[in-house]
């Protein structure tokens, strides 16, 4: 559960990035 959040956080973080 707390591995796939942080995936999904740093893929939400690196759109709001792009």
């Amino acid at each position: 559960m707390y591995r796939l959040d942080y995936t999904f956080g740093m893929l939400y973080f690196g759109l709001c990035i792009i």
